[in-house]
């Protein structure tokens, strides 16, 4: 293997591997959402620091900061790590390239 198959071999795994974080980021995100939404008060307590809103298709429940920070934490994280699977491949069809051209010039 020359160094350019090795370099795509290694993009081709870590753009899989962010496309999978990515993928555990969101399912996460969405079952924390979906877990403060069916089991948290619908009326804020500021007591307990239940005063986030969260809003979820018509039912509205009130959240702490470190809920709120999580679920949208999760929400960022799934985010990114997406859009770096795109990049990467976006480097994995230049570098397939450049070893197309590099085998016709040899």
């Amino acid at each position: 293997m020359n160094p350019l198959q090795v370099t795509q071999l290694i993009l081709r795994l870590l753009t899989a591997a962010s496309g999978v974080a990515g993928l555990y980021f969101w399912f996460f995100s969405i079952y924390l959402w979906t877990e403060h939404a069916t089991h948290d008060s619908s009326v804020p307590i500021p007591e307990a620091g239940r005063i986030y809103l969260l809003e979820s298709h018509g039912s509205t429940v009130y959240i702490t900061q470190v809920e709120h920070d999580a679920i949208y934490r999760n929400i960022h994280l799934s985010i990114g790590f997406s859009l770096l699977a795109c990049a990467l491949s976006l480097i994995r069809v230049v570098v397939k390239r450049h070893c197309a051209a590099s085998k016709r010039t040899v």
